[in-house]
Protein backbone atom coordinates (compact mmCIF):
# COMPACT_ATOMS: atom_id res chain seq x y z
CA UNK A 1 0.00 0.00 0.00
CA UNK A 2 1.35 3.43 -0.85
CA UNK A 3 2.20 5.62 2.10
CA UNK A 4 1.19 9.22 2.50
CA UNK A 5 4.48 11.07 2.02
CA UNK A 6 6.03 13.60 -0.30
CA UNK A 7 7.23 12.21 -3.63
CA UNK A 8 9.57 13.59 -6.26
CA UNK A 9 6.69 14.52 -8.56
CA UNK A 10 5.09 17.84 -7.63
CA UNK A 11 2.03 16.93 -9.69
CA UNK A 12 1.53 13.68 -7.77
CA UNK A 13 2.06 15.50 -4.46
CA UNK A 14 -0.63 18.02 -5.38
CA UNK A 15 -3.00 15.22 -6.43
CA UNK A 16 -2.40 13.29 -3.21
CA UNK A 17 -2.79 16.35 -0.96
CA UNK A 18 -5.96 17.41 -2.77
CA UNK A 19 -7.49 13.95 -2.27
CA UNK A 20 -6.61 13.90 1.44
CA UNK A 21 -8.05 17.38 2.00
CA UNK A 22 -11.17 16.52 0.00
CA UNK A 23 -11.70 13.31 1.98
CA UNK A 24 -11.34 15.16 5.30
CA UNK A 25 -13.92 17.72 4.18
CA UNK A 26 -16.37 15.38 2.44
CA UNK A 27 -16.40 12.46 4.92
CA UNK A 28 -17.70 14.26 8.03
CA UNK A 29 -20.31 16.11 5.98
CA UNK A 30 -21.41 12.85 4.34
CA UNK A 31 -21.23 14.36 0.89
CA UNK A 32 -20.23 12.57 -2.32
CA UNK A 33 -20.30 8.96 -1.11
CA UNK A 34 -19.33 7.85 -4.63
CA UNK A 35 -16.07 9.77 -4.35
CA UNK A 36 -15.27 8.22 -0.97
CA UNK A 37 -16.12 4.76 -2.29
CA UNK A 38 -13.87 5.29 -5.32
CA UNK A 39 -11.00 6.35 -3.05
CA UNK A 40 -11.52 3.34 -0.80
CA UNK A 41 -11.52 0.93 -3.74
CA UNK A 42 -8.88 2.47 -5.97
CA UNK A 43 -6.29 3.24 -3.28
CA UNK A 44 -5.52 -0.40 -2.43
CA UNK A 45 -5.93 -1.61 -6.03
CA UNK A 46 -3.48 0.96 -7.38
CA UNK A 47 -1.11 0.35 -4.45
CA UNK A 48 -1.10 -3.42 -4.94
CA UNK A 49 -0.64 -3.05 -8.70
CA UNK A 50 2.19 -0.58 -8.22
CA UNK A 51 4.00 -2.82 -5.72
CA UNK A 52 3.46 -5.88 -7.92
CA UNK A 53 4.86 -4.06 -10.94
CA UNK A 54 7.93 -2.93 -9.00
CA UNK A 55 8.45 -6.40 -7.57
CA UNK A 56 8.12 -5.42 -3.93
Amino acid sequence: MPKLKLRQSKLFNAFQIANVVAAYVVAPLRLLPEYLFALAVLYPLVGIGWAWRRGE
